[in-house]
């Protein structure tokens, strides 16, 4: 066999060049394709971040899924068929984390406060709640001789009892100043992790005093705890009557699009009888609920 001439040379080179890049365009068109596929679906994801905050989202236990919250998110899931939910249990902090850094996340219901505009985008009222309460032994209130209304600030100030706080929660703009202010008291107690339940049993080992919440979360803590602590909650003169959340998403051209298309749905849903029975559905026996749904017609469907 003759060895191969320097233009037989040529030719393979140019037949192996030219075979080369043909491949490489069709893995290069692949590779645009796979991106782009990607790319739509993780548009179309969305992240529901959830943390177990009975009885605002049960996570756990026989009454799992049976939170105000719970409630209202599946409705927001049921009407925006057009994205792939995913429910997402995080600690507050991370969370927090992953909507700084751009994530395709929402929180199902948020407290608008100052600190979060800077990353977080957030859409008319989707819960209402009665304000943040002042919650103790009953024991420790009579030795206080509390009476229906108190004042945090006062309370801290001429008293030695410790108030229980949830790291990374935000209790409204007025009580997270006074936190702020007595935080290095040694009267403030912050606890981690997303489980609002561990502050109610700290208060029942009488390890702190005071914890800070709605009042069905002491409803539910006294039904559910080991313990059956006797719980009082008291009215806090630093706080308004009524607390509004918002479903709150990351602070980019996604998150714009969730929430014009939330607000789209929560203008549809809010007044139907459904939606007011996912709110209501922990709300205390009493005259005083008469003055919530008054408040509901007035404020909470008009924002």
């Amino acid at each position: 066999m003759k060895p191969p001439t320097s233009i037989n040379m040529l030719g393979l080179f140019i037949f192996f060049f030219i075979t080369f890049f043909q491949y490489a365009q069709a893995d290069e068109k692949q590779l645009t394709l796979v991106k782009t596929n990607l790319s739509e679906g993780s548009h179309a994801d969305l992240n529901w971040y959830v943390f177990h905050w009975p009885p605002l989202m049960i996570l756990e236990g026989d009454d799992k899924g049976e939170g105000i919250i719970d409630s209202t998110l599946q409705i927001l899931i049921d009407g925006l068929p057009q994205y792939k939910h995913k429910i997402v249990r995080l600690p507050v902090a991370r969370a927090f984390h992953e909507t700084k850094n751009g994530a395709n996340g929402c929180f199902p219901a948020l407290l608008k406060i100052p600190e979060r505009e800077d990353f977080i985008l957030y859409s008319q009222y989707s819960v209402m709640y009665k304000s943040i309460q002042a919650i103790t032994r009953k024991n420790t209130a009579f030795k206080h001789t509390f009476t229906d209304n108190i004042s945090l600030s006062d309370t801290l100030t001429n008293t030695k009892l410790v108030l229980g706080v949830q790291y990374k929660r935000s209790y409204g703009d007025k009580i997270d100043q006074l936190i702020y202010q007595f935080r290095d008291s040694g009267q403030v107690v912050f606890r981690a992790g997303d489980s609002k339940m561990d502050l109610f049993s700290m208060l029942a080992k009488k390890r702190i005093d005071i914890v800070l919440g709605f009042p069905y979360e002491a409803l539910y803590a006294e039904q559910v705890l080991k313990s059956k602590p006797k719980l009082r909650s008291f009215n806090i003169t630093e706080t308004d009557k009524f607390v509004y959340g918002s479903v709150g998403c990351s602070k980019t051209s996604w998150g714009k699009e969730v929430i014009t298309q939330v607000n789209k749905l929560l203008d549809k849903e809010k007044n139907k009888s459904y939606y007011r029975e996912s709110l209501g559905k922990w709300l205390l026996n009493s005259d005083k609920d008469a003055d919530y749904w008054q408040h509901y017609e007035t404020v909470f469907l008009k924002n």
